[in-house]
């Protein structure tokens, strides 16, 4: 006996029709070809015509009933939407922008009292971050005073201006125009140290101005000496670089004071090819009243 293989087993076009409507899917025909009739449905022809559209008759794709409940759902929705309370953001009001402070007034203060006002102080930004104020150092008696811009990190952890490796080199530049350091006295233009050793703002310079002239009327030198374009721009109320404010002698403003400025002991030892100039205000400032 030969084996023959399996016949497949086929759908008749009512059939597939009615698998197709028992699963909800509507029937699509197009009206303007001719449907194929063949042996298997000749005989049910006209059962088959009755299920398909007419050609009046536009296709049915989408189930009424489904229409219906997402009807209802778009409206459930509405409902609750409409029907939650809506919340409005108020806009952000900007925080007032806080005027400058005046530097504390010190006009009349004794040194104890300048003193204390320096340590306790919280005029500008820089309090938060010091570990102590840098009031300065030396002989209160002296005829030469010393300003540099602002303690570094050694000097705040100290509390005594220009110590460490620019100390050291400070001390051996007076030492080389026969000025012992215990015979003049140190200070800064500012009294706390400023975040990464940067020079100090103009605020910042202006919030210890006050202090500053207050150590210059209570020592009254016979000459000023400064090391840096900070406090010599603070000082002299100049903007002028200091390559222009070095090498000449200036006077102190509103005072008879011979001043001269020179680069910050810091500034040298990244460059030291400045030591020269240096060297030449050095001698102009020991000259002064010589």
């Amino acid at each position: 006996m030969t084996n023959l293989p399996p016949q497949k087993a086929t759908l008749s076009t009512q059939q597939r029709h009615a698998y197709l409507h028992a699963m909800g899917i509507s029937i699509w025909v197009d009206r303007a070809s001719t449907p194929i009739i063949t042996a298997d449905t000749a005989t049910s022809k006209t059962t088959t015509q009755a299920s398909l559209p007419s050609a009046n008759q536009q296709p049915q794709l989408i189930d009424n009933t489904r229409i219906a409940e997402a009807q209802s759902v778009i409206k459930e929705l509405s409902a609750t939407l409409s029907s939650t309370p809506k919340t409005t953001t108020k806009p952000t009001t900007p925080a007032p922008i806080t005027s400058p402070r005046e530097p504390v007034n010190c006009a009349d203060a004794t040194w104890e009292a300048l003193t204390s006002q320096i340590k306790n102080c919280q005029s500008c930004d820089l309090h938060a971050s010091r570990s102590q104020a840098v009031v300065g150092s030396g002989d209160k008696s002296a005829t030469c005073l010393i300003i540099g811009d602002a303690p570094t990190a050694e000097d705040d952890r100290k509390g005594h201006p220009f110590v460490g490796k620019s100390g050291q080199l400070l001390t051996n530049m007076l030492l080389a125009i026969n000025l012992p350091r215990n015979s003049v006295y140190l200070t800064q233009a500012t009294k706390c140290r400023a975040t990464n050793d940067r020079l100090p703002s103009e605020n910042e310079l202006k919030q210890c101005s006050n202090y500053l002239h207050r150590q210059i009327e209570l020592l009254k030198p016979d000459k000023i000496l400064v090391l840096g374009r900070a406090a010599a721009q603070s000082l002299l109320q100049k903007k002028a670089p200091l390559s222009l404010l070095r090498g000449k002698v200036h006077t102190l403003p509103n005072t008879e004071i011979a001043l001269v400025v020179t680069y910050h002991p810091r500034i040298l030892l990244k460059k030291p090819k400045d030591k020269r100039n240096a060297w030449e205000d050095l001698k102009l400032f020991k000259s002064i009243n010589a």
